[in-house]
């Protein structure tokens, strides 16, 4: 698998609008807009979790960046299951850094918990925390236009 893999997850593609993933996703649960900022959040929760958010640009609705996870990977998986989204890079959740870098090779930075690995109008970081024996428990998603 490359880096550009990455360049669609979860059924949304780059390039795609907000509109795309309420199509896919559903309402939201919660949603953060600010008048100060370019974007707006959208946040799901699965129970009383956060599992996923979407952050766009209010000007053109183009999706920027997408947060799947949090501490309990199960009711991220769970949540998936429920919302029937088959993908198989949502699978690194649960892996050990050790297996993600086998797949995708070295980072090109490391900061703490963090693995970033950056290519052309992409960039992907895997929240592997010590804590949790540097298994992933979040992956952040960022598209550049």
């Amino acid at each position: 698998m490359k880096l550009d893999n990455f360049k669609s997850f979860l059924g949304i593609s780059y390039g795609d609008t907000i509109d795309k993933a309420i199509e896919v996703f559903g309402n939201p649960n919660d949603e953060y807009r600010n008048e100060e900022n370019h974007y707006c959040v959208y946040y799901y929760h699965f129970e009383k979790d956060d599992v996923l958010s979407i952050s766009y640009n209010k000007e053109n609705n183009l999706i920027e960046s997408m947060f799947l996870g949090q501490r309990h990977t199960q009711s991220t998986l769970g949540w998936l299951r429920m919302k029937q989204i088959e993908d198989e890079k949502s699978s690194f959740l649960g892996l050990h850094i050790d297996e993600i870098i086998d797949v995708l090779g070295v980072p090109t930075e490391e900061e703490v918990n963090d693995f970033v690995y950056k290519g052309d109008k992409i960039e992907i970081d895997f929240n592997c925390p010590e804590e949790n024996d540097f298994f992933c428990q979040r992956i952040l998603l960022n598209w550049y236009f």
